[in-house]
């Protein structure tokens, strides 16, 4: 009679490799000859964890391609609302820089080689010669500092306001009735008009700054006194 055989119970059972009895898959000894045996480790396929991984990765990849497509609707719109807000910069709003102050208190003045032309005058506290440079009135003084463009009209180089000055040099002075103040020397600013050499037919536009009484330099009275041998040209600074 054939023997019937469970496909269950097969399924459960194995042969031993030393006697050939029938022994279960998960016993480590043969029951019948005592033979010990290898029990192959059962591996899980965690395919629910693959599947979850797999719906993780799409809804990343739809979410960022919905983000980019979100993205690139709205960049027209904002940049035309960003031009629609821009305004217009009208042609009255726009300074362009000349490259030379006109004089606002004299015209040009011959005086030996020179062309000279008064361009500003203040007052100040302080002459500032840069971002970590500054020059300071004493106390109980304040700068008076006119602002001039100098032109050299002789045939050779010279030199505007010369430290010693000799025959038909330059010198300057602020008049206040019948005092006296005499030009302060700011050695090192570029700007200082002492010393400074000029070839022919060449400008130059710089400062003489002069420190005086308080009082005295905001009294409106100051005049300008340039000198070149024995002639004089004289400004009112107001």
């Amino acid at each position: 009679m054939a023997r019937f055989e469970s496909p269950l119970i097969n399924n459960k059972m194995t042969t031993c490799k030393t006697c050939g009895a029938d022994i279960a898959k998960t016993a480590k000894t043969c029951p019948s000859c005592g033979a010990r045996r290898s029990v192959p480790l059962m591996v899980s396929h965690p395919v629910g964890g693959s599947i979850l991984l797999v719906v993780l990765i799409l809804f990343s990849v739809i979410l960022f391609a919905a983000l980019s497509s979100e993205t690139g609707r709205n960049s027209p719109a904002n940049s035309t609302a960003d031009a629609n807000n821009t305004q217009p910069v009208s042609a009255t709003e726009v300074s362009t820089p000349t490259t030379e102050d006109p004089p606002i208190l004299a015209d040009p003045d011959a005086l030996g080689d020179w062309e000279i032309s008064v361009n500003s005058f203040e007052v100040t506290e302080a002459v500032s010669a840069g971002m970590f440079t500054e020059f300071k009135a004493d106390d109980g003084n304040l700068y008076a500092v006119v602002t001039l463009t100098v032109k050299n009209v002789g045939n050779e180089a010279h030199t505007f306001l010369p430290i010693l000055a000799i025959g038909d040099d330059i010198t300057a002075k602020i008049t206040y009735q019948d005092y006296e103040y005499s030009a302060a020397t700011l050695i090192g600013y570029d700007d200082d008009l002492h010393y400074k050499q000029v070839n022919p037919l060449s400008s130059a536009t710089g400062i003489i700054a002069f420190q005086i009484v308080k009082d005295v330099a905001q009294s409106g009275e100051l005049n300008l006194v340039l000198t070149c041998g024995s002639k004089t040209l004289t400004y009112e600074l107001k």
